[in-house]
């Protein structure tokens, strides 16, 4: 387009500016991207499991709660749980889990020392006695910890561990689970040393 036609398509100085940047950037095979909220709900469903995130069951207070936990070192981590996630309703927000399973292949113990320092840490084997936790291995599937509820069989919640410290791991789990409402009277395993922190 000759630049008189396209001053004269162009009225206001704001829509010149714009074309012109917008011009200037394909010029320099600079790609646009879109701001975080438009593209948040792009990734495909299988994307985010190939991710570790299942997003028909992943809460964005899962994702502010996993920021928190592993800091900035988790910052991708933290952007593509963002992406995957479904906003929180007002009954979901207070969601109570009761038991947490880790699931994950074997061999990825060895690439990831964290998770399995925190497998042998106190807290993790009392919850594994208890019930709390339980450890599946599976081959292929990715670390992801799944969170259920009093009663269920299908999880709330499942996030990926895999870039995750065993500090951060122990933390999640003591912020996430809660006693049963019928189990009162017992101790939860853990409870002590997140009480001393």
């Amino acid at each position: 387009m000759h630049p008189r036609k396209l001053r004269r398509a162009c009225r206001t100085a704001a829509q010149w500016t714009f074309f012109l940047l917008l011009g200037l950037a394909w010029g320099l095979g600079i790609r646009v991207v879109p701001p975080m909220e438009t593209t948040r709900r792009a990734l495909a469903a299988e994307t985010c499991l190939e991710k570790g995130f299942n997003r028909e069951t992943l809460k964005c207070s899962t994702c502010e709660k996993m920021a928190g936990a592993v800091g900035e070192q988790g910052d991708e981590l933290v952007r593509d749980c963002q992406a995957c996630c479904e906003e929180d309703e007002v009954e979901d927000a207070v969601e109570k889990y009761v038991r947490a399973e880790i699931n994950l292949d074997e061999y990825f113990l060895r690439l990831l020392p964290a998770l399995a320092s925190f497998l042998n840490t106190p807290e993790a084997i009392a919850w594994e006695e208890t019930g709390i936790l339980s450890v599946h291995y599976q081959h292929g599937v990715r670390p992801n910890l799944q969170l259920f509820a009093a009663g269920q069989t299908t999880p709330g919640e499942i996030v990926s561990i895999s870039q995750w410290t065993a500090e951060s791991l122990k933390e999640f789990l003591l912020d996430n689970l809660h006693e049963e409402d019928d189990e009162e009277e017992a101790p939860r395993p853990g409870k002590q040393a997140r009480d001393e922190l």
